[in-house]
């Protein structure tokens, strides 16, 4: 993950990553509980979170399109640990 380790260095950057992840965790946070109260799973559609459904309208309302965005964010969740594993400076 050099382009991490490389806003890191800058706090500016370091500043707007933290945001954004902040900005992040709010949102998904809101998502569960709307998911929770309302008994709508589709909410958890990746394609939708990330707004892809702006683009594409249909991509979010099919059960399908679900199981596709979770098994999407299982690979990108390994494409990450993978990747960390390789690098040489991580805290385990």
């Amino acid at each position: 993950m050099k382009i991490i380790e490389q806003l890191n260095k800058n706090k500016y950057s370091n500043c707007l990553f933290k945001i954004i992840l902040f900005s992040a965790i709010v949102h998904l946070f809101f998502i569960a509980i709307k998911v929770i109260t309302s008994g709508n799973i589709g909410l958890l559609n990746y394609f939708k979170i990330i707004g892809l459904d702006l683009f594409f309208p249909k991509i979010s309302d099919s059960r399908l399109s679900l199981v596709i965005g979770l098994i999407f964010m299982g690979l990108l969740y390994l494409l990450f640990i993978l990747r960390q594993s390789g690098s040489k400076n991580i805290d385990k």
